[in-house]
């Protein structure tokens, strides 16, 4: 029901050798195993891209530039993208005291953003009013650079660098809320508007 994991069995396979960093697309039809609801859908048409081996902030800009041009080229003009760091996120949580079994727990209700669901899962965790607050507050920040400036957010500071480099700072908001609740996202995540 994902390209991803094909694309990582292929680029280890036929691609070993190949110089990095390597570049791939795809349109497919995927498929997912859910109990058929009203408007769900087992299969869906996906469109996506793959970057291997260009981490971190030189990676991110990239395939956020070829997001934006790939946007402009269908004809939208008025969006945003939204742009928000798991792994920031995760380490203000670890710094709060928030152990691994109950991280799950408070991502899934930011992911889902039930912002009472969030303060009740950190109020569980037995964490002190000023970590409940400075967590909460970090959740609903959104904003464009200089709201970057005071969380210490080097990653997204570099990622914003480069944005503004290639001309498209004014497309992204930055979203400290932003997050996924599975592990397998560990770094940048975006949303369109």
């Amino acid at each position: 029901f994902d390209s991803t994991v094909p694309i990582a069995r292929l680029a280890a396979t036929r691609y070993r050798d190949a110089e990095p960093p390597l570049r791939f697309c795809y349109l497919q039809h995927v498929y997912r195993a859910i109990e058929p609801k009203r408007a769900q859908s087992r299969q869906f048409l996906q469109v996506g891209m793959e970057l291997l081996g260009l981490p971190g902030a030189a990676g991110d800009a990239e395939a956020i530039e070829l997001l934006v041009n790939l946007l402009r080229a269908v004809g939208l003009k008025d969006f945003k993208v939204a742009v928000g760091d798991v792994a920031f996120f995760n380490g203000r949580l670890s710094a709060a005291g928030i152990d691994e079994a109950r991280r799950d727990a408070v991502l899934h209700e930011l992911h889902t953003r039930d912002l009472v669901g969030f303060e009740r899962a950190l109020a569980e965790a037995k964490l002190s009013p000023d970590a409940c607050s400075d967590l909460a507050r970090i959740a609903k920040a959104r904003g464009g650079r200089e709201m970057l400036d005071g969380e210490a957010a080097t990653s997204l500071l570099e990622l914003d660098a480069k944005l503004a480099t290639a001309g498209i700072a004014d497309r992204v908001i930055y979203d400290l809320g932003l997050v996924r609740p599975l592990n397998y996202y560990t770094g940048t995540v975006i949303e369109v508007y």
